[in-house]
């Protein structure tokens, strides 16, 4: 069975009990962020709840935004939602949260494109795409310092006002403790 189909099911009974538990006790769970906080972090799966947990943030808090080694590029996607969460949903705070051991400190364009010419793809457009992979991967070989660079990034765009507070932290994925970058 693919895991969409054990997805479904499982979804299926949480929502005859959990899904409706939701519904009758907390209708009123907006769509915009409660504590009007935007938090960009990695996409690892260590942090899958355990972020939250650890800053105290429930259902509703905060908008997420994840994406490998949060990595900011100053007009990518990742961008456009910390621009959408801060003028359309209220956001005046966002916290860049790193984390120690990521994947991303021993990616490359070079291992990329080579598990991607393993897997069967074509070598003309991973040519065609490699500059932009180089600049991506190749740029992160610290949590630290990319945490630094995102909050400077996100603290220079020219699209994003000054009264936004911007902050960045490192979690211990098997901790949960958060330290904050005091040199930013």
């Amino acid at each position: 069975m693919a895991m969409i189909d054990a997805i479904m099911k499982t979804n299926e009974a949480y929502v005859a009990s959990e899904g409706m538990k939701y519904a009758k006790e907390d209708p009123a769970v907006a769509k915009l962020p409660a504590k009007h906080l935007a938090i960009v972090t990695c996409m690892d799966t260590r942090l899958v709840n355990m972020m939250e947990n650890a800053m105290g943030l429930q259902r509703g808090d905060a908008n997420v935004i994840k994406v490998a080694g949060n990595v900011i590029e100053p007009f990518g996607d990742v961008m456009r939602s910390i621009l959408v969460s801060v003028y359309e949903l209220g956001a005046n705070e966002v916290i860049v949260v790193g984390h120690d051991g990521c994947g991303m400190e021993k990616t490359t364009a070079a291992s990329l494109a080579d598990k991607m010419k393993q897997r069967g793809i074509d070598a003309e457009a991973i040519a065609d795409v490699y500059a932009t992979l180089e600049r991506w991967a190749d740029s992160f070989t610290c949590a630290h310092l990319n945490v630094e660079k995102a909050v400077q990034v996100l603290r220079a765009h020219p699209l994003l006002s000054k009264d936004i507070s911007i902050s960045g932290c490192i979690m211990n994925p098997a901790t949960g403790e958060l330290t904050k970058i005091d040199t930013i």
